[in-house]
Parts: structure tokens; C-alpha cells; sequence
């Protein structure tokens, strides 16, 4: 098992033990069947699927530094604001590449921030 699976599932068991187990019921993500125009929703005032948002910026920031850590890199630092700063680079990306899978933009920004 390679560390971005690592990351990603200690990610997610960390947010699904964080909240009550019926919020965790109607709390679902797939990187592949989210899209980038769910995140600008977020930045355009629809505020109903946050924990959604904030699910998808875990996964993504595990997904990041794991790749930073492959590449030898320190990964960033988890919390409020470094999640926050990659919602706010994501919504840059998606705002050009509305109908881009999560996933594809996850590879984007991961690239674009270590430099490839």
C-alpha cells in the first residue's frame, strides 16, 4: 500500500470519527464523481454542501502531500488554514475547468504546486 492511500484513508477515518454517526451516514465523496463546478457552488453562496467541501479538501490535501512526500518534498503542514488556502487555490482552477473531475484537478494543483 503505497503512502497516498495511507494518507487518504487515515484522512477520511479521521473525519468519519469526528462527526455523529448520522451526519457520517448522509456524508458520501468520490473524487471522480465530484466536479469542479460542486466547489464553485461553495464560492457562490450555496453553502448546504460545506462538509461535502470539506471532505474533498481533506482528500485533497492527503492526496498533495503524499505526492510531495514521494517526490522526497515535506508535505504542508494539516489544518484550518492550509485547508482553507487549497479551497481557495482550487476554486482558481475550477473557475477555468468547470466541468473537470476533482480528481484530475487534485493531479493539476498537485503538479502546479511542486513545480512539474
Amino acid at each position: 500500500m503505497n503512502f497516498r492511500r495511507i494518507c487518504c484513508s487515515l484522512a477520511l477515518g479521521w473525519v468519519f470519527a469526528s462527526i455523529s454517526p448520522t451526519a457520517a451516514q448522509d456524508l458520501s465523496f468520490n473524487p471522480m464523481e465530484y466536479r469542479c463546478k460542486d466547489v464553485l457552488e461553495f464560492f457562490e453562496g450555496d453553502r448546504s454542501r460545506k462538509r461535502e467541501l470539506g471532505l474533498a479538501m481533506i482528500w485533497a490535501h492527503g492526496w498533495i502531500a503524499a505526492e510531495k512526500s514521494d517526490q522526497g518534498k515535506q508535505p504542508e503542514s494539516f489544518d484550518k488554514g492550509a485547508i482553507k488556502d487549497l479551497a481557495i487555490v482550487f476554486a482558481g482552477t475550477c473557475k477555468m475547468n468547470p466541468e473537470m473531475s476533482f480528481l484530475d484537478a487534485t493531479e493539476k494543483i498537485s503538479s502546479e504546486l511542486s513545480g512539474e
